[in-house]
């Protein structure tokens, strides 16, 4: 029995140094997909465009409670030290009353504005339209900025392993040089020239250690984790397919967020030139009003309150203003061909940056299958020259040759998988798309992964 609660005791601690453990370690490490959304969450600048689009509801109401009635209510008391009198002969009268009240409710409604409520109104949609296509273009970056240091820390921790194993190897060819130094069949210049070798590859060591960390480091940033410590999970990719880059601007043209933006912004100077114009033209108001008062100057009611009310139409027109509203509408014209003329120049932009990543894509694609073919030669260059170093029938600088050939392979193959998988990422942000479709890529074109 006692044995049996030792094994079991024994399986539990097992058990849970082998899954508590990972469960523990796995708190910290990220996929692209978590990066993103905690992104999303966090960052401050994603907040205020939200922030912004918010402020952009809410002046639709600004502008609609200019086209509804407005209701006002007001209500005084006056005190006075002493009550006027009037002499007349031996006898005096008093005028007014020490204590006075009023009260007044007052209704207006504007009828017309020469256009100028509609145009807020629809200045205010325009608005929010606008700010919530701005609000897709700043998430839209920031996701990209996330993918890029994302792809960026991945590379700087492979190309760390990289140069890791090459400077495991170097010292695992200056172990065996000092043994053979010892049995002597390796000279001191052997041994020394090892030395130095090792030497000088370790400064690259550092280098890519500093790599990494300030790549880490950036991504906290991007992310807001001060204090948190962060791994990644995910893996430099290729899609062989080659862009169909005419599909691609159409779909931009449709879907970048920073276009329809602009579009929003063109038609909201066009309602501002609405906006100008109507106050040259006329107004007209209805207003009624309903007031009481236990007095009234120097007459006290016989009452406690004597109430009134008054109904009228109210004209009012500003014909000549020295020339202003037309200064104004000039100059609110001038914006809006200002806002289309700059329309035209983003999408010509646009299209100009899909063009660019297609053909960074295209380069990269080329790169990487180009590469990968260098690594498997260089590998197996390498398990030569080991064989040939360790049995003596190759010299140090064939061997060294051989780590350096294959360690400049490795890091070629990983900046090409870098430059293919950010191009893809520009070339989605570019297009305003998450994930680019089937219909993206050209059909007929894919290569063996």
């Amino acid at each position: 029995m006692d044995g049996y609660r030792t094994l079991l005791l024994t399986a539990t601690v097992f058990l849970w140094n082998v899954f508590g453990s990972s469960a523990g370690e796995a708190e910290n490490v990220y996929t692209l997909n978590d990066c993103i959304r905690i992104g999303l969450e966090r960052n401050e600048s994603v907040a205020n465009a939200r922030r912004d689009k918010a402020i952009a509801v809410a002046r639709i109401g600004q502008a609609r409670s200019a086209a509804l009635p407005q209701l006002s209510l007001s209500a005084t008391y006056t005190r006075l030290d002493e009550l006027q009198t009037i002499e007349f002969g031996d006898e005096e009268m008093k005028l007014g009353t020490l204590d006075n009240y009023s009260a007044n409710l007052g209704v207006s409604q504007l009828l017309y504005s020469g256009g100028k409520v509609g145009a807020a109104l629809r200045a205010a949609s325009l608005a929010e339209s606008q700010a919530e296509w701005a609000c897709s273009e700043i998430e839209s970056a920031f996701k990209r900025d996330v993918r890029l240091a994302f792809y960026n820390l991945l590379l700087a921790d492979a190309a760390l392993s990289v140069t890791e194993d090459s400077v495991k190897q170097l010292e695992s060819l200056l172990e065996q040089t000092e043994r053979r130094r010892k049995n002597g069949t390796a000279s001191e210049f052997d041994e020394l020239r090892a030395r130095v070798r090792v030497a000088n590859e370790r400064p690259r060591l550092v280098k890519a250690r500093n790599a990494r960390a300030v790549a880490r480091e950036y991504m906290k940033r991007l992310l807001n984790f001060d204090d948190k410590e962060i791994e990644l999970r995910g893996e430099l990719e290729m899609n062989a397919s080659e862009p169909d880059e005419e599909y691609l601007q159409g779909r931009a043209m449709l879907n970048r967020p920073a276009l329809r933006a602009m579009e929003f912004s063109v038609d909201l100077r066009k309602e501002n030139v609405t906006a100008a114009r109507s106050d040259g033209l006329p107004s007209l108001s209805a207003q009624f009003n309903y007031n009481g008062a236990n007095a009234y100057e120097f007459v006290s009611y016989e009452d406690d309150w004597d109430w009134h009310w008054n109904a009228g139409l109210v004209v009012s027109w500003n014909f000549w203003d020295g020339g202003l509203t037309e200064a104004t509408v000039r100059a609110r014209r001038l914006e809006a061909e200002k806002a289309l003329a700059s329309l035209d120049e983003m999408r010509k932009n646009v299209k100009l940056e899909v063009k660019r990543y297609c053909l960074d894509l295209k380069h990269a694609r080329e790169a990487v299958a180009a590469s990968r073919g260098t690594v498997a030669l260089a590998e197996k260059a390498m398990k030569i020259a080991e064989t040939r170093h360790e049995e003596g029938l190759a010299t140090y600088l064939e061997f060294t040759d051989a780590n350096l050939a294959l360690s400049t392979a490795k890091l070629t193959w990983l900046q090409a998988l870098h430059a293919h998988m950010t191009a893809l990422a520009q070339l989605q942000f570019a297009c305003g798309t998450e994930k680019l479709s089937a219909e993206a890529w050209n059909r007929g074109k894919n290569d063996d992964r």
